[in-house]
């Protein structure tokens, strides 16, 4: 029995140890994990700056050393000898650039002044073509400066990449459109993006610096799908054609997004004061389906988008010149403005589960105008700093019925643009009788997703005006989240667009994906609110997902009065779904 005892002790001291290194184990296991995936987020960080910004490069060849840093990194500078430096590039191409600046700083004429590269981008296995530029040379001091850029895109071996940003011509959209042309399509839209360096003042000489106009198709790239083509139409100049884009809305979108990434690279880089661009585009049709027609259009008004500084501009074929197309946007604003030409409708936003009022959802509604929506009315608005008076229009007229009804618990939910952002605050104020813990401001999940780059001054806004008391929503526009979770968390309401959900089946894919996207905001622990449940089937499908705060035409529509509620539709609905008699 002792005999036994003893053994007993034994095993289980053997087992404790044995769990305590099988612990100790785990944990040296999960420390590695987590110090090889912050090593792997920092390489990424890297990577993603190198190729957001210029690398200047100063060679002393005289005296063995070379310094190099990031032109948006300053401060951070890297000294090494011309061999350390040499070993960034692979065997093949070390020759290749020993040879180039050997050139260089020898007397032989009409040497490239630059020179296409892989590069190793430190402890990744893969290289990176990377484009360097001359900038200056002292040959007899032996002294070089080169200004270099990674392109994530192209790839130095065939000048080509899977966007096909090299490789196309212009004979190659030309004969795309004719053959839409004959299949009767017509349909698509064309892109020209134009730059133009400021320091020039001859206006006839169009050049930039082949590393500019490099990088500037290597941004563009992400924007590129894969039955679009982009060829070069000048050294500072590129056409591109989309033939899936057939709507005004979506070729704005689009522009709008390849603008901020423009803008993004020149602010990182500080060429603003260096360079200004233009995206003008049209939508195509059986009038301007060649290419020469097409660029004649949108290359017409892309010294005017410029010299007003207005990046983007598309071209009105009911307009005869690019004079007459700013006017007509300007004349259509002013009388929208006097005539205040709009309408507010209100609808009522429903807890389904109690039948109480959560809100009214208020919007604008603009008819008879070139403005497709009352977003790119905004966004004109902002272009020529009028944002803050048409905002305060807005508001007036908006809140002042909101008041006049006097309705006690009720928000109002408000939708504003990105752009509107830094005027709220100031312009409810003036307003007597406005409870900020009222309103319920709302975003677009779309529109905010093109400007994250400015991420961090999106969430300090946003929390900005949930410090003066407003409440905060995010309208998806898409059954894919576009947001980080960082922004997703700031807001207190989710809303699901009447559009996202409008075919909604009781079966089919189309169902799964909307379960699925509700189920993720679910995570977050936010009250999600739907618009659009225009039908027994939709509001059915969607409340029993977990939706409990709904907008539909079968309870109230809206209204320009903020109508009461039909008692009647109201219980109808809510028997519906929580089968209450």
């Amino acid at each position: 029995m002792t005999r036994y005892f003893v053994y007993l002790i034994s095993d289980t001291k053997l087992t404790q140890l044995l769990v305590l290194l099988a612990v100790a184990i785990f944990v040296v296991i999960v420390v590695s994990m987590i110090l090889s995936n912050h090593e792997n987020v920092n390489v990424k960080k890297k990577f993603e700056l190198a190729e957001n910004t210029t690398r200047i490069i100063c060679i002393d060849a005289k005296n063995n050393k070379v310094r190099y840093f990031n032109k948006s990194d300053i401060e951070h500078q890297v000294v090494c000898s011309v061999e350390e430096f040499l070993n960034n590039f692979p065997t093949e191409e070390k020759v290749r650039f020993e040879k180039w600046i050997d050139e260089l700083l020898s007397t032989k004429k009409n040497v490239s002044d630059y020179l296409e590269v892989d590069v190793i981008f430190e402890r990744e296995k893969k290289s990176y073509y990377s484009f360097l530029q001359l900038q200056k040379l002292d040959k007899r001091k032996k002294i070089i400066h080169l200004e270099s850029y990674v392109m994530k895109y192209l790839d130095v071996k065939n000048k080509t990449d899977k966007k096909k940003l090299s490789n196309i011509t212009v004979t190659n959209i030309e004969q795309m459109l004719t053959i839409e042309k004959m299949k009767n399509k017509n349909k698509g839209s064309f892109l020209f993006v134009a730059f133009r360096n400021t320091k020039i003042q001859d206006e006839d000489d169009d050049k930039v610096s082949s590393l500019f106009f490099v990088c500037a198709k290597n941004i563009i790239a992400p924007y590129l799908t894969s039955n679009c083509t982009i060829a070069d139409y000048s050294q500072s100049s590129f056409t591109i054609y989309y033939p899936g884009i057939s709507s005004r809305k979506n070729l704005l979108r689009l522009m709008h997004s390849i603008s901020k990434t423009i803008s993004k690279y020149l602010k990182i880089n500080s060429y603003n004061e260096d360079y200004n661009y233009s995206i003008t585009g049209t939508l195509i049709n059986e009038d301007n389906c060649t290419y020469k027609q097409l660029v004649r259009n949108t290359k017409s008004i892309s010294v005017t988008a410029m010299d007003h500084n207005d990046h983007i501009m598309i071209y009105d074929d009911n307009s005869v010149s690019s004079v007459e197309i700013t006017s007509s946007y300007e004349n259509e604003f002013n009388t929208l403005i006097s005539k205040r030409d709009f309408k507010i409708l209100y609808q009522p936003v429903i807890n389904i589960k109690t039948g109480a009022i959560l809100a009214y959802n208020s919007t604008i509604k603009c008819n008879n105008t070139i403005f497709s929506n009352i977003q790119e009315l905004k966004e004109y608005a902002y272009k020529v700093g009028k944002i803050k008076d048409l905002f305060t229009m807005f508001n007036k007229k908006i809140l002042s019925r909101y008041l006049n009804e006097n309705i006690s618990n009720v928000k109002l939910i408000y939708n504003v643009s990105v752009l509107e952002r830094e005027h709220v605050a100031k312009s409810f104020s003036h307003i007597a009788g406005i409870d900020s813990e009222d309103i319920i401001l709302t975003f677009s999940e779309l529109e905010i997703s093109e400007w994250l780059s400015e991420e961090e001054e999106i969430i300090s806004s946003i929390n900005n005006l949930k410090e003066h008391g407003y409440k905060v929503a995010l309208k998806i526009d898409k059954k894919e989240l576009l947001l980080t979770n960082e922004l997703m968390k700031v807001f207190d309401y989710f809303i699901l667009d009447s559009e996202l959900i409008k075919d909604c089946r009781r079966s089919g894919r189309s169902i799964l994906i909307i379960h699925t996207l509700i189920d993720t905001l679910k995570s977050y622990d936010k009250n999600i609110i739907a618009y659009g449940l225009d039908t027994n089937n939709s509001m059915y499908l969607i409340c029993k997902m977990g939706i409990k705060y709904v907008s539909s035409n079968l309870i109230s529509q809206a209204d320009e009065m903020i109508l009461p509620i039909e008692k009647k539709k109201l219980s109808k609905v809510m028997t519906l779904v929580n089968g209450k008699k």
